[in-house]
């Protein structure tokens, strides 16, 4: 299993600390008249504020929200208490939040009038990035909304695929093929969206050169009438005859080898996990990178 620190070394590249900075010092003031109070809790400055003060982020990666996860984090909290604190940075006389908008909707619904929360000086970039990768970590984005967040840590903060696939904890592939996305019809795109097709079977189609062939495949997809496997065959097939005709023929590609990078993709797809698959003589191996007890028992409870 890959520890958690690998993670932690990619995310430290893109956000370095300088270790002679002192940690901000927060202010305490009366109760009553600001609920903005100083509290110590595992060596950690954290500050309770009022939610009044707190407002969501406008280009967070995480365009929606499932009011039943929303809902089920709730109850654990009045249970439990918020075990987390949210992480916040100071936007004039407000505060946005940089990571825990779910816990911040789940308190907020509790009806509750504070929250914990630590506050940092982060410059636009470590947004983009930590808020992608508590996403990421903590629930399941889109994987549109995934594509974008990692188009737009490519095009606009010029971070390579391999530096983000670091970030992430995943293979750059993952990362690559997770772009490639973007690059889907837009009725493809609303079928991926709402779950009508799988990111692999997205991908299959962006194979596909044949516009009609294309949207007569995305409608196999939906209806069930046809999958990868036989999609890939079929193209097999044809570039075969094309080849003979031409009498240019050359190698067609192994089914087994697209067929092994599909299962790939499909189990991080799944999992939310990096994951890869060897093939030595007749056995395979699948190796699954966890980042956490928490992450194995996802895992577990999505196997």
């Amino acid at each position: 299993m890959t520890n958690r620190r690998s993670l932690g070394r990619g995310l430290h590249s893109l956000i370095p600390e300088d270790p002679n900075k002192k940690t901000n010092k927060l202010f305490q003031t009366d109760p009553v008249a600001n609920k903005e109070i100083v509290k110590e809790k595992s060596s950690k400055e954290i500050m309770e504020l009022d939610i009044e003060k707190i407002q969501a982020r406008d280009n967070q990666p995480r365009k929606s929200f499932d009011d039943e996860s929303i809902d089920d984090l709730a109850q654990s909290i009045e249970k439990y208490g918020l075990l987390n604190p949210i992480v916040v940075r100071k936007n004039n006389d407000t505060y946005e939040i940089v990571a825990g908008e779910r816990r911040f909707r789940a308190v907020k619904k509790l009806g509750l009038n504070t929250i914990d929360a630590i506050l940092k000086d982060y410059e636009e970039k470590d947004v983009e990035v930590l808020s992608l990768v508590e996403n990421i970590q903590r629930e399941d984005l889109k994987v549109l909304e995934e594509a974008n967040a990692y188009k737009k840590l490519s095009s606009q903060y010029n971070l390579t695929q391999e530096e983000i696939a670091k970030t992430m904890g995943k293979s750059r592939s993952y990362i690559a093929n997770t772009m490639r996305l973007l690059n889907l019809y837009d009725v493809e795109k609303r079928a991926l969206d709402k779950g009508q097709i799988s990111p692999s079977q997205a991908r299959t189609l962006l194979s596909i050169e044949d516009g009609n062939l294309r949207s007569l495949t995305l409608n196999d997809f939906i209806n069930g009438s046809t999958n990868i496997r036989k999609v890939e065959k079929r193209k097999i097939k044809e570039k075969k005859m094309t080849e003979a005709a031409s009498e240019n023929s050359t190698q067609s590609p192994n089914l087994d080898d697209i067929l092994l990078e599909d299962l790939t993709e499909k189990f991080m797809d799944k999992l939310s996990s990096k994951v890869t698959i060897a093939k030595a003589g007749k056995n395979y191996k699948l190796t699954i990178d966890c980042y956490s007890i928490e992450d194995l028992e996802k895992i577990y409870e999505k196997l």
